[in-house]
């Protein structure tokens, strides 16, 4: 894909403004600060880090988005790239596979552990919780 692909960045603040004048364009993408990962300050909620940092930046962007203009026909979705190894009360599912095996090492018929995605948007179902799969929670082997 190249530098075509990543032709436009910005900093937060610029979503904060573009969020309140209702500029934002039809997609946007917006990460945490990965800084000081090893002295638990960053905000992108990986083990050595202080969760509640990354929760008050996802607080700070969804309440932005809710406030703004585009709140109206818009949505946000909040996903995590992994499930950050916190206690899940759910077992994975097993699928069928050709490849099914009795060691965890290959076998492909076990699925991953969930992932949390959230949509925020006055278009959702209030309170809704969808148990359904979606994408592949499996790592690439």
């Amino acid at each position: 894909m190249g530098q075509k692909g990543l032709g436009r960045s910005g900093r937060i603040e610029e979503y904060y403004q573009r969020c309140s004048q209702g500029t934002l364009p039809p997609l946007s993408f917006v990460d945490p600060s990965f800084a000081n990962e090893g002295g638990g300050t960053s905000g992108d909620e990986h083990p050595h880090g202080d969760i509640r940092a990354g929760q008050a930046f996802m607080s700070d962007v969804v309440h932005a988005f809710m406030e703004s203009p585009h709140w109206k026909r818009g949505v946000i979705f909040v996903v995590y790239d992994e499930w950050g190894g916190f206690f899940d009360h759910v077992r994975p599912p097993r699928v069928p596979d050709i490849r099914n095996d009795p060691d965890p090492n290959k076998d492909f018929g076990q699925m991953g552990i969930r992932i949390p995605a959230v949509s925020i948007s006055p278009w959702v179902r209030r309170g809704h919780v969808s148990h359904s799969i979606s994408g592949s929670s499996r790592s690439s082997r």
